[in-house]
């Protein structure tokens, strides 16, 4: 069966997914829904200093910290663009990401020849 790690998307917390956790979990997969830092039960760590940076953070090192291997990482909304960079980060084998309605970067009309891609801690 395959590690599921599903990131709330903005204003959110990991407990939007408490509908689909059960259906996954029932089907044998491992699932983690975690809360992003500034959200549900970390909402008083939120400050002007988290941001993508911090929320990628977050999905790593759970990553690291749960020792996952072949995570499926789903983003909705604004954790498209967590789930879109916590590969590049993660040391994991075979991680994987995908997103529900995400949020997609785009380019910048100031900034001809970028890939419309935002380096880590910027979001266009």
């Amino acid at each position: 069966m395959s590690t599921y790690l599903l990131v709330h998307g903005a204003w959110h917390s990991g407990e939007c997914w408490e509908r689909v956790v059960p259906l996954l979990a029932s089907a044998g997969h491992r699932v983690f829904a975690p809360s992003l830092t500034g959200y549900g039960d970390t909402s008083h760590l939120l400050g002007p200093e988290v941001g993508l940076d911090t929320h990628v953070d977050d999905v790593v090192d759970l990553i690291v910290e749960q020792d996952l291997t072949e995570v499926v990482l789903v983003g909705h909304s604004y954790a498209g663009l967590v789930t879109a960079w916590s590969p590049c980060r993660s040391s994991s084998p075979n991680c994987c990401s995908s997103s529900a309605d995400p949020l997609l970067p785009r380019r910048r009309p100031e900034e001809p020849g970028t890939s419309g891609v935002p380096g880590p801690g910027r979001a266009n």
